[in-house]
């Protein structure tokens, strides 16, 4: 089944980026003002056509709120930027080794995703600054608030350090809960395995059975609350809310691309 499924999925994939790339860059041109309705449904159209090539379909539960947010996300795989794209156009704050990977590096920069340089305190208020001025324009921001990925579906501990421009730019936060499933209903093997090489975990990926994954977009921390509260604060009630969705069985999904 593994070779059967690489047998159509290569093909799509390869179709994807020699046709499908080049029309979703030139349609996210055309458009122009990422802030317009048009950005975000020609994004959310390239990622749900990616991911259902991968063999994912997506589920939604519930509504994100109106732009500007903050969103806090667990972290699972490289597939979770489409994941959010699929829901909603919104920009990420994401490791620079993303920016090298290829075409998920090639489209998180036309998804005006901010990289950040692990360790560096420069780049750490760089992209503080640049996520207080995309809050300012109006633009959404989601940041994967564990620092790396997870994996067989433990959620880490979220950190706080990236939640200061939502306080000065006085913005909601809403944390996200991210899974995929088998079959079965249990975790999926999307995650990295240890010392696993991108291009390795993609090809990987590609020959997975069908996949369910589930974006929950959970109850938002208004901005009154994010005033007061600390940063610290903050991050365990989003962690918090994501674990009790991580561990529960979830509802019927308000939107089923199946």
């Amino acid at each position: 089944m593994t070779f059967i499924r690489y047998f159509y999925r290569v093909p799509l994939a390869l179709l994807m980026l020699l046709i499908g790339l080049p029309m979703t860059l030139i349609a996210i041109a055309l458009v122009g003002d990422k802030r317009k309705p048009g950005y975000h449904w020609v994004v959310r159209t390239w990622s749900w056509m990616m991911m259902w090539v991968f063999g994912v379909r997506m589920h939604r539960f519930g509504q994100l709120i109106d732009d500007p947010v903050v969103l806090l996300s667990n972290h699972v795989s490289w597939m979770d930027i489409s994941a959010l794209h699929a829901v909603h156009g919104v920009g990420f704050i994401a490791k620079s080794e993303i920016n090298r990977w290829p075409l998920v590096g090639y489209m998180a920069r036309a998804g005006s995703t901010i990289f950040h340089t692990r360790g560096s305190q420069d780049s750490r208020e760089l992209v503080g600054q640049r996520i207080r001025e995309r809050l300012a324009e109006g633009r959404s921001i989601a940041i994967f608030a564990e620092g790396r990925s997870g994996y067989g579906g433990k959620v880490l501990p979220f950190h706080g350090r990236m939640l200061q421009p939502a306080k000065d730019e006085q913005v909601p936060i809403q944390p996200v809960a991210i899974r995929f499933l088998d079959a079965a209903g249990h975790e999926a093997a999307i995650a990295f395995r240890p010392h696993e090489s991108f291009v390795g975990n993609l090809w990987r990926v590609l020959g997975l059975p069908a996949t369910r994954c589930e974006v929950h977009c959970l109850e938002p921390i208004p901005r009154e609350d994010v005033i007061e509260m600390g940063r610290r604060d903050i991050a365990r009630l989003a962690h918090d809310r994501v674990i009790a969705v991580m561990t529960e069985y979830a509802p019927e999904s308000t939107e089923d691309h199946d």
